[in-house]
């Protein structure tokens, strides 16, 4: 079995948003730990792809495929 090296790191918010937090966690049945870093997961991943994938409009395509097909 492989095991993962567990890290730790400390956050700072406000009582407000941690209220809101911890009873969001409640509310799903988790920890706050856990609904925190699926969020942040969640987001990263989001973000990842954002800046992974080229996303053209129908012209944009069409005119890449033309310069493909004919080089300048």
């Amino acid at each position: 079995m492989i095991s993962q090296q567990v890290e730790h790191f400390d956050i700072e918010v406000s009582y407000s948003v941690k209220e809101m937090l911890s009873k969001a966690a409640e509310i799903d049945g988790c920890s706050l730990s856990a609904l925190i870093v699926q969020a942040a997961i969640d987001k990263a991943r989001e973000i990842l792809q954002n800046h992974q994938d080229i996303v053209l409009s129908p012209n944009d395509w069409d005119s890449f495929i033309h310069t493909l097909e004919n080089p300048p």
